[in-house]
């Protein structure tokens, strides 16, 4: 068993996981662990979580792990890494920020990069490596917000979201367990609250590292703008309207023009459309928890 699984993971990563050492140096003399070692990591973590799953699920878990590797290596080894400038410097700068304040929170190893990438978005991979894309750095208005968005990222790592979305995924797909007789639109809709409750506690813990850092709470509202502004196209003459964080797309017929959504609109009817919950139900719960933690003193 261990055996077949072991194969089918290097089938899957080709190439990239042959490669023995990669070190890819900036400022800071950083350097990205050998691939090879990388998915042997995730590879045992994995094997261990799914211990008592079925075998459909261990390998899915297994397969995700791998593709993850895969599409790291190929962004680090083929251009879609911005190395050695000022954005580079400035999210290595945060993300030492919240770990330095967070050590009693924060275990493993964690590094960050700078992802080519007009699409607004950050996103951490289960090897703990946090991506946060030129689209985002473009769009965010300060310190503060990225630093919100990073935390988040950071939290998905911790309580490793990657894997239990793939493991809730393969149970539901397969029919597994309580979800053998299931309809396939029910199974989508626990698919989809699934990502969206990992989402929420992401948003927790995320405050809880932001504010550890020093950050002022009070700039965390902005990111929600920011979420809110994005959901809208940019360029008129774009062919569809995206959802942020989603390949959700509305398309226009020829007589289409954007209508006019008031913020409160936008922010409460996201959710059926997007892995995470809508952007009110977000500025909400961490408006709540801002609330209890200054109440505190």
């Amino acid at each position: 068993m261990r055996y077949t699984l072991f194969t089918l993971l290097f089938s899957v990563l080709g190439v990239c996981v042959s490669a023995q050492t990669v070190e890819l140096h900036s400022n800071h003399q950083r350097k990205l662990q050998s691939f090879t070692d990388k998915f042997e990591e995730q590879y045992e973590y994995a094997l261990k979580e799914t211990y008592n799953e079925s075998r459909d699920v261990r390998i899915a878990a297994l397969k995700s792990s791998a593709s993850s590797v895969l599409f790291e290596s190929m962004l680090l080894k083929g251009g879609g890494t911005v190395f050695n400038d000022k954005a580079d410097a400035f999210v290595q700068a945060i993300g030492k920020q919240i770990i330095t304040s967070n050590k009693d929170q924060i275990e493993g190893e964690i590094q960050f990069y700078v992802m080519r990438s007009s699409a607004v978005n950050a996103f951490a991979t289960d090897n703990g490596n946090i991506w946060v894309t030129t689209g985002l750095l473009s769009k965010i208005e300060t310190e503060a917000q990225l630093a919100f968005i990073m935390s988040h990222e950071i939290s998905h790592y911790l309580k490793q979201h990657n894997l239990q979305n793939t493991k809730t995924k393969a149970k539901v797909a397969n029919r597994k367990g309580s979800f053998q007789f299931l309809e396939v639109s029910a199974q989508e809709a626990i698919i989809h609250g699934f990502s969206q409750t990992l989402e929420t506690e992401a948003d927790e813990i995320g405050y809880s590292l932001y504010s550890n850092a020093g950050y002022n709470t009070d700039a965390i509202p902005g990111v929600f703008d920011l979420l809110t502004r994005c959901i809208l196209p940019s360029n008129m003459g774009l062919p569809a309207l995206r959802f942020p964080f989603s390949n959700v797309v509305m398309a226009k017929d020829d007589d289409f023009t954007v209508p006019e959504f008031s913020q409160n609109d936008i922010e409460q009817n996201d959710e059926d459309v997007t892995t995470h919950p809508s952007i009110y139900d977000r500025r909400e719960g961490v408006r709540a928890l801002d609330e209890l933690n200054k109440s505190k003193g």
